[in-house]
């Protein structure tokens, strides 16, 4: 059962991976958020791809659970998150975006 799982999240991910490239090598570097984002509902949605847009998360501090305190741009099938990020150059601050 759980290499099913792993080969499932593995396709997804490999599907949400294609999706993002498709949309940067169309639209190029320069557009704002947003516009990526709209971008890839239409990308996601075309490859049939079950997600959820703007919502927020829960985080953990110490003992205490935050809910509705994080904002994620994409929520596909679970355990994949797909953040959405458009910069110059990437900074260690978006790999600790993916990781809370």
């Amino acid at each position: 059962m759980i290499k099913s799982i792993n080969t499932d999240t593995n396709k997804l991910t490999e599907q949400i991976i294609g999706a993002a490239i498709e949309v940067h090598r169309e639209s190029g570097p320069d557009l704002l958020e947003s516009a990526y984002q709209s971008a890839l509902v239409y990308g996601f949605t075309r490859r049939g791809i079950v997600f959820e847009g703007q919502k927020l998360g829960r985080i953990r501090y110490k003992y205490l659970i935050i809910e509705d305190t994080y904002p994620f741009d994409f929520i596909a099938k679970s355990p994949v998150v797909a953040p959405l990020t458009s910069v110059a150059s990437r900074l260690d601050i978006h790999e600790v975006q993916v990781l809370i």
